[in-house]
């Protein structure tokens, strides 16, 4: 619980001083078009009862943004407590708003995990996960640098629900997860 409470107060913190700065430099600043690096630091927290525990991580997405859409492919990693999980995700951006850096998002993933905890052993599993939030960033630089942040929430489902001997895998089928996450936006070029 009090980590829950110190992850809202620091997060209502950085919404305060973004919409701050935000309204200070609205007409100096905006977001580009263009080709972009986006590294993010990312807080991955189940939403259910499975073995998974909090776990931190991180993703470098590549993406291009035009007006008010923007395409992105996102490999990233997290630690589960022990348990590895490597992705890659390829996500849609839609900013509703003119001159805004408030968006939605929405993305298509898989994942691999690696050394789930079971019973005196260790399993690896696949998934295909589905998932959608919002997120806001805001311009610091004339040249479209950002600081970025958005909050997911992700469905996932195991690929197969086997393992080679054909005995069914002492690991989750379906789960969810709240994923939050803080990073750049970098343009490239221009």
């Amino acid at each position: 619980m009090k980590l829950k409470s110190k992850l809202v107060n620091a997060s209502s913190a950085v919404a305060l001083g973004m919409a701050v700065i935000a309204s200070a430099h609205a007409e100096e600043m905006s977001l580009k078009n263009g080709s972009y690096i986006a590294p993010m630091m990312a807080f991955v927290s189940p939403n259910d009862d499975t073995d998974f525990s909090t776990g931190n991580g991180f993703s470098v997405g590549l993406g291009y943004k035009a007006d008010h859409l923007a395409y992105e492919i996102v490999p990233g990693m997290v630690d589960l407590d022990g348990t590895k999980l490597t992705s890659i995700a390829l996500n849609g951006l839609l900013f509703p708003f003119d001159n805004s850096g408030l968006y939605v998002t929405a993305g298509l993933s898989g994942s691999n995990y690696k050394d789930y905890p079971v019973e005196g052993d260790e399993e690896d599993f696949s998934t295909y996960n589905v998932d959608a939030g919002v997120g806001y960033m805001l311009p610091f630089s004339k040249n479209g640098f950002a600081i970025r942040a958005e909050a997911r929430y992700r469905v996932s489902h195991r690929e197969d629900e086997y393992n080679d001997a054909d005995v069914d895998l002492d690991v989750p089928g379906d789960f969810e997860q709240t994923v939050f996450s803080i990073g750049l936006q970098i343009p490239l070029g221009n």
